[in-house]
């Protein structure tokens, strides 16, 4: 190049160096603009995956909106800022391999707003630049609290549905009938075991049982020392979500070898009559939730009144019987 190109040229390069970076500013303020207006809410983080994980560095309105964090509250702080004990540690894991390895994550995950109360949210996370070393992770936020709990009241009004069908279905066999109660409640609820239990004398018998508590059917517990009993007797539900920190349980060896590690227990009340109790239970902790208690506590009238009606059938056939 003479001379007289490189003079051009050194005069031209402010300017153009100005010009691109009009560019960029009007390229960004584009961006802002764009990502301030989505109805979802948006936060732009670095791409550290290790100790406390990536840093906020960008919100959008609508991301305090959902979450109710200004963006002066969580810009400069870790995205674990969002999460809590109703935060599944394993899908974290799986989102932090996903990233690691250059590659979009998408999954819900149980987040926390300012406020403190849990969501449900799907988290859509895109490494940037995708053709390249990825310098930022771009997360699209949806809230879809609202529709899982449409699912969830559907799915339990289907239960509702099926355990009356089964119910009305087995006639007025007294065993046959404890045996269709046990098992609806059981598919229902997605219990690991379901009884019935009744008072006989001073004890609560498990007179029909499904799933893992088959092999406990007949098992006879004092009334007094059990939360079947207290349920019985005061007419109330239970629920217990861990066993081993429920100071209602006395028997909690006996639990634990009938696998009953937390559950949930219903009256069977019809009328002025208790007739039993409807016991639903899993080996795991915190397996049942309110969606389940509300479940059974729907068809807890229903259940009791074929029941009733069944017992008295029995009880007539053999009066009858007892006549002849």
């Amino acid at each position: 190049m003479g001379p007289g190109r490189q003079w051009v040229a050194d005069l031209w390069r402010p300017l153009t160096d100005a010009v691109m970076e009009r560019m960029e500013e009007l390229d960004r303020d584009i961006l802002l603009a764009g990502l301030n207006a989505v109805a979802d809410a948006v936060l732009v983080t670095d791409t550290r995956l290790d100790g406390a994980g990536p840093t906020i560095l960008y919100t959008n309105p609508a991301f305090e909106r959902l979450t109710g964090y200004p963006p002066e509250n969580v810009v400069n702080t870790p995205v674990r800022v969002l999460m809590g004990g109703g935060t599944d540690a394993a899908v974290m894991a799986d989102c932090r391999a996903e990233l690691a390895a250059g590659r979009a994550f998408r999954d819900e995950i149980i987040s926390y707003g300012h406020d403190g109360q849990p969501l449900r949210l799907e988290w859509h996370i895109q490494p940037f630049p995708a053709a390249a070393v990825p310098t930022r992770f771009i997360a699209v936020v949806r809230d879809v609290s609202e529709l899982r709990a449409l699912e969830e009241r559907q799915a339990r009004l289907e239960a509702l549905t099926r355990m009356q069908s089964r119910v009305a279905t087995a006639g007025y066999d007294l065993d046959e009938l404890r045996s269709s109660v046990v098992e609806a409640a059981r598919e229902a609820t997605g219990a690991d075991g379901a009884v019935v239990e009744e008072p006989v004398g001073e004890r609560m018998v498990y007179t029909a049982a499904s799933g893992t508590a088959e092999a406990s059917a007949g098992l006879r517990l004092p009334l007094s020392e059990t939360l079947s009993g207290w349920c019985y007797a005061n007419n109330e539900s239970a629920v217990c979500t861990d066993i081993r920190q429920d100071d209602r349980i006395a028997l909690q060896d006996t639990c634990e070898r009938i696998g009953f590690r937390s559950g949930i227990i219903v009256p069977l009340t019809h009328g002025t009559r208790t007739f039993g109790v409807l016991k639903v239970y899993s080996a795991c902790p915190h397996a049942f939730s309110d969606g389940d208690l509300q479940v059974l506590r729907w068809a807890s009238g229903v259940l009791a009144a074929s029941l009733e009606d069944a017992w008295h059938h029995e009880h007539e056939r053999q009066r009858r019987q007892l006549l002849v």
